[in-house]
């Protein structure tokens, strides 16, 4: 299956998963897990400033070298100049995600909105093309730091309301051969 959600005009960033980016439907080498783990950070705060210490935090925890700040302005170079430099902006004391960047996050939470206040549309189609992107663990290929825990948890949690919506669908639509074989996987994976 094509993943059009990737594909789409602008940056996207996938935090559902391995950590990935793609910029006007190509995707960008994220070279290393600084590069991963500062675009992760940040897009985990989409259009909110994050502070050098939050990011500094997220990369080394409490194990920060010397050259942190240096080391993390080369980051946030090379994610410039894959994502392109408006991506990701300046300001006092961080950075911020530019507002027109989209997650995967985003994205979902979207979906999963719509299909609670019954707007059903073509949300099942684009639900099932977020999960199928989602084979990883949120947040795979980051900084094994403790600062992203509570937000894989938050993550790992989103995807599971969302493959409960999207089973639910399936079976309310009778489904249930094609849904009951991924259930009893998902039953077993975890």
């Amino acid at each position: 299956m094509r993943n059009t959600w990737r594909v789409a005009k602008g940056v996207r960033v996938q935090l559902l998963g391995a950590v990935r980016a793609w910029r006007e439907g190509k995707e960008v080498e994220l070279r290393g897990v600084s590069s991963r783990s500062v675009l992760a950070r940040l897009a985990l705060s989409p259009g909110t400033a994050v502070s050098i210490d939050t990011l500094t935090e997220a990369l080394w925890g409490d194990d920060a070298p010397p050259n942190a700040t240096g080391n993390l302005q080369a980051s946030i170079s090379r994610l410039r100049r894959g994502l392109g430099r408006e991506s990701i902006g300046k300001v006092p004391g961080g950075y911020r995600l530019g507002a027109e960047v989209r997650t995967d996050v985003l994205e979902l939470e979207s979906v999963i909105e719509e299909l609670a206040g019954r707007e059903v549309g073509d949300a099942p189609s684009r639900l099932r093309e977020l999960l199928a992107a989602c084979s990883e663990t949120p947040l795979a290929g980051v900084s094994p730091t403790i600062a992203f825990h509570p937000q894989r948890e938050r993550l790992r949690e989103l995807q599971l309301v969302a493959f409960d919506q999207m089973h639910r669908i399936s079976l309310d639509g009778g489904g249930a051969a094609a849904s009951i074989p991924e259930l009893r996987l998902r039953a077993e994976a975890e």
